[in-house]
């Protein structure tokens, strides 16, 4: 059996590793000298745009990106383009604190937050509105279908609201020993909510779909000492994402 000669080349200066060309393929860390390695799949390399702060990121199944600033404008993205589009914001995204992107569009509370409303993504028209009355929505996450959570609270007692793409209740579940609430996420493969608390110190708890008394507490200081979350997220493959400031 033969095995096909490995075909190489040193480059012996700069000027021979420059004189090539680069297609998705990284030629300007340090490590790239050691070895040529493409991109991470999917992903471009960083880029930073200057607007007056950035809130509630949304990203598209398109792979548009949105987000509000601090005024209240808002900005898109597009997948195929290098700089973002300013619009002026309808007035619940403009203060959002999070939109979820969805095949039927962008959700958000309304504003006072006793409301769910979903917004074209295109457009930016509101689609519908879903009364939620004498609650407080503290924090929304998508279902992983086509649906939203909303996080609320009443009396003390928290919540999640499950609301189908057509703006109907399917089910309200209660989290039992959970207090001041600021943010949840929710995973659907292990089908688990994660929720984030401000208590006499932070606390990630983890309840079951179905509600009840939670089946994970952990204080955030002892994921990483002097680390302050503000900002809770998931993904499709059942992993959480805290951001915030250390120390």
């Amino acid at each position: 059996m033969n095995a096909d000669t490995l075909r190489s080349y040193r480059f012996a200066t700069e000027a021979q590793w420059n004189a090539c060309l680069f297609d998705r393929a990284d030629r300007d860390s340090p490590a790239a000298r050691a070895e040529l390695r493409p991109f991470a799949p999917y992903a471009r390399p960083a880029a930073l745009y200057q607007t007056r702060g950035a809130h509630a990121p949304a990203v598209t199944r398109a792979g548009e990106i949105l987000w509000r600033d601090d005024a209240g404008s808002g900005y898109r993205l597009p997948a195929s383009d290098d700089e973002p589009e300013s619009f002026p914001a309808p007035y619940a995204i403009a203060r959002a604190k999070r939109m979820v992107a969805t095949p039927s569009g962008l959700w958000v509370a309304g504003d006072p937050p006793d409301s769910l409303q979903l917004y074209e993504t295109d457009t930016l028209a509101r689609r519908l509105t879903v009364e939620l009355p004498e609650v407080r929505v503290a924090d929304i996450a998508g279902d992983g279908r086509d649906g939203i959570f909303a996080l609320v609270t009443r009396d003390g007692v928290w919540r999640s609201v499950h609301a189908d793409c057509a703006g109907r209740i399917v089910e309200t579940v209660t989290f039992e020993g959970l207090s001041c609430a600021t943010a949840f996420t929710f995973l659907r493969r292990p089908g688990r909510f994660m929720v984030l608390a401000e208590e006499h110190q932070q606390r990630l708890y983890g309840f079951p779909a179905q509600g009840g008394a939670a089946e994970l507490s952990l204080a955030v200081a002892a994921l990483r000492p002097c680390f302050t979350a503000v900002a809770l997220g998931g993904d499709s493959r059942g992993r959480i994402f805290l951001g915030g400031a250390d120390g």
